[in-house]
């Protein structure tokens, strides 16, 4: 089992979100060293309309590496009974042939 890692097709998702964030707090500080509302500005307005439309999707997709590190997380226990049960298997061979 291996890690749970962020899929390659993603890549362009996140990093959209990253830019996104990015100029954003670019341009909040711009508006906040000009002294301006931000509420005002049709620029900080887009990409706040941008990021709130991407929201769904991470959402979704925070989700499902939940889901899926809670799966591996679980097989990775049921390995570990496995390797115990097949070490108590090999303990009880060797005391098997022991005794025969």
């Amino acid at each position: 089992v291996q890690p749970v890692e962020e899929p390659q097709g993603d890549n362009g998702y996140t990093q959209q979100i990253k830019d996104l964030t990015e100029m954003l707090m670019r341009k909040l500080n711009q508006a906040a060293m000009k002294g301006q509302h931000v509420g005002t500005d049709p620029h900080i307005q887009t990409l706040l309309a941008s990021l709130t439309a991407l929201h769904p999707k991470l959402v979704t997709d925070i989700e499902d590496t939940e889901r899926k590190m809670k799966t591996q997380k679980l097989l990775l226990e049921k390995i570990g009974t496995c390797q115990q049960a097949r070490e108590s298997l090999n303990k009880m061979r060797e005391e098997h042939l022991e005794k025969v």
